[in-house]
């Protein structure tokens, strides 16, 4: 037996109570190791060699100063045998005594007691050995995949942010240095966070790499947007100038030469009016450009009306006044249609724009149908 463990409650670190009495033999007490700690495997708190004594009895009396507070840990006893100074040296022609060659063979024992006990401990992978494996022992290349279970690591074999990058290649980190934009979905899955994240560089993803199934709003789509501003990535349509190249407009700044590409030197003013199909070769709208512009027209038409005495007078002006021929109520004899004989040929009538429009509330300065208003928008 080469060490022993137990329980260690501690309810009062001005009072450290002894442990058992050691168990196994030792020749020196320069030979036992004391460590104590929340578990047998992480001994952060270590007592030897000078924060414990050894009393009479040979029990372990350990240091109110190896413990920051109470509670329960783990204390472990072992010893560690010096086999660097033999424990006696015959000299020619000394007596020879039996506690020296005990001693000397009892050094020989303990170390092989400890080797083996070492070495067991470390073939099943106990925790509390001495001789622990970690990267610390291992030099760099030792280990091929021969020695690898299956040939292979995974991921649950190893720990967080165990892998650095000294442990891979040159042409590794070159590789990956000089190629993130390589990373695919093949590659690389899962969320992207933290302070390592990766990252895309503006513009770097084109239309070419967007999976067909999400929608893609091609430069120069004009939407209508319930807001008052335009929303990111899009300009109001309100005439402003826009440069072939990098820019500033209204107060985003961004690349335009692909709108320019479109409009030219100038977005869309559609403020304030309706939207026709272009006509494009169709024969209704002829002669027009994209984005070109129209005035109001009203189709010419003719208004026929009954009044007492006359019965569906066509009242075109035919009386012999050209002059008259539009908006002339006069019927072909000359007879005066109003009430109003100001005018001997009849009254001039128009609809314009005026305070006392009978009661209607339609008459106004534009020709228009119900309509909302919202503001359009231009993708860049």
């Amino acid at each position: 037996m080469t060490s022993q463990t137990q329980d260690l409650v501690i309810t009062n670190t001005s009072s450290i109570p002894e442990s058992n009495v050691i168990s196994f033999g030792f020749i020196k007490n320069e030979d036992v190791r004391v460590e104590v700690g929340t578990t047998v495997s992480n001994r952060t708190l270590r007592s030897y060699p000078s924060d414990w004594t050894m009393t009479s009895d040979n029990r372990v009396q350990l240091a109110s100063s190896v413990f920051s507070a109470t509670g329960t840990y783990k204390l472990k006893i072992y010893r560690q045998t010096n086999t660097s100074t033999l424990a006696h040296t015959f000299q020619v022609g000394s007596s020879i005594k039996a506690e020296d060659l005990n001693n000397s063979n009892k050094q020989a024992i303990f170390a092989a007691e400890e080797n083996t006990n070492s070495i067991n401990s470390l073939a099943t992978g106990d925790a509390s050995g001495s001789i622990q494996i970690d990267g610390s022992n291992i030099a760099d290349n030792s280990i091929n995949s021969n020695k690898i279970i299956n040939l292979q690591v995974k991921t649950e074999d190893l720990d967080n942010d165990s892998v650095t990058t000294d442990k891979l290649s040159n042409s590794i980190n070159s590789a990956i240095t000089a190629n993130t934009a390589k990373v695919t979905n093949a590659t690389h899955t899962g969320d992207v966070t933290g302070s390592t994240a990766l990252t895309i560089a503006d513009g770097a993803v084109t239309q070419a790499k967007i999976n067909s199934a999400v929608i893609f709003t091609p430069v120069g789509t004009v939407i209508w947007f319930a807001g008052t501003t335009a929303p990111t990535g899009y300009l109001k349509c309100n005439g402003d100038a826009i440069p072939n190249g990098s820019g500033t407009v209204q107060s985003v700044t961004a690349d335009f030469s692909a709108l320019y590409a479109i409009v030219s030197a100038n977005v869309p003013d559609l403020r304030g009016e309706f939207v026709r199909g272009w006509d494009d070769g169709k024969g209704t709208d002829t002669g027009r450009s994209i984005r070109s512009t129209q005035t109001e027209l009203i189709k010419s038409h003719r208004h026929w009306i009954s009044r007492a005495g006359i019965d569906d007078a066509n009242l075109s002006g035919t009386d012999g006044s050209p002059s008259q021929e539009y908006g002339l109520f006069a019927d072909s004899g000359g007879n005066n249609l109003n009430d109003d004989n100001s005018y001997p040929l009849g009254r001039f009538t128009r609809l314009d724009p005026q305070t006392n429009d009978n009661g209607n509330g339609s008459l106004h300065a534009e020709t228009r149908p119900r309509n909302v208003s919202l503001l359009a928008c231009i993708k860049y």
